[in-house]
């Protein structure tokens, strides 16, 4: 969640952001089957090292974004 208000503080979309991950989160409150959290659990574990990978890119090298060129 505390991803979801960085992000969307900065895109302008906090509140959608937000009612995103909540919509997630109540979908599967009531899942039982450990398979499928442990596929839920990883799931955001993956979003959430993605969306940082891609900040991380965009700090290491500004100007690639906008020439497009990349190293």
């Amino acid at each position: 969640m505390r991803r979801a208000d960085y992000i969307g503080a900065k895109k302008g979309n906090r509140e959608a952001l937000r009612n995103l991950v909540r919509y997630q989160f109540r979908s599967n409150m009531h899942e039982t089957d450990p398979i499928k959290i442990q596929e839920c659990k990883d799931a955001a574990v993956r979003g959430l090292f993605n969306h940082m990978f891609y900040e991380a890119s965009n700090m290491s090298d500004p100007l690639s974004r906008w020439t497009g060129i990349h190293d």
